[in-house]
């Protein structure tokens, strides 16, 4: 029995010791060792949402998105509301990287519900609808700038067909007068034969 509690005060040690070596670790900047002792960790205790929380934090940090995102996801999972706010919040954060921003805006409004007085929560959720309201903008900007040149080349179109058939009459106005020209020069040269 005395060495089943020793055993299991080893275990508790080196789980402790893991966290603590993932806490040094981070804060030195080696966000691959600290994310191996926090892996390491959680083979012992799956269902620690802090440290779900804090190895998707890690895996942010070092790009690695889709396995943040299932880490927040897993940490959404606690029974903390302030944790669980943070996950949500988080699992936007990745969205965003993603160019998400939907998405993104479901999971912060979702976080907010938990964390009504978070600023950094409000702030992004007026930052994303302003962003979505100036993407859902640009296709009616595209639409009236394409009509505005489909309008345009319209118009060109015609002046370039106004253009041509004033030409077009021109020439043979001009043809015309030629003709006339020829013709009354033609009857004078036969006139003056004739006189002679």
């Amino acid at each position: 029995m005395r060495s089943i509690l020793f055993i299991a005060m080893i275990f508790s040690t080196i789980a402790t010791a893991t966290v603590d070596d993932a806490y040094k670790a981070a804060k030195e900047g080696d966000f691959v060792g600290s994310e191996k002792s926090l892996r390491t960790y959680l083979m012992e205790d799956p269902n620690n949402w802090q440290q779900r929380y804090n190895l998707g934090v890690l895996l942010f940090q070092q790009k690695k998105n889709e396995e943040a995102l299932k880490e927040f996801e897993l940490a959404e999972n606690t029974d903390d509301l302030s944790l669980k706010s943070k996950a949500l919040y988080n699992q936007g954060i990745v969205a965003i990287s993603q160019g998400d921003l939907k998405t993104s805006l479901l999971k912060h409004k979702n976080a907010l519900s938990y964390d009504l007085s978070n600023e950094a929560i409000k702030e992004n959720i007026v930052w994303l609808e302003e962003q979505l309201e100036k993407q859902e903008q640009q296709p009616q900007d595209q639409k009236d700038q394409q009509d505005q040149k489909d309008q345009k080349d319209q118009k060109d179109q015609k002046d370039q067909k106004d253009q041509k058939d004033q030409k077009d009459q021109q020439d043979q106005k001009d043809q015309q007068d030629q003709k006339d020209q020829q013709d009354q020069k033609d009857q004078q040269d036969q006139k003056d034969q004739q006189d002679q």
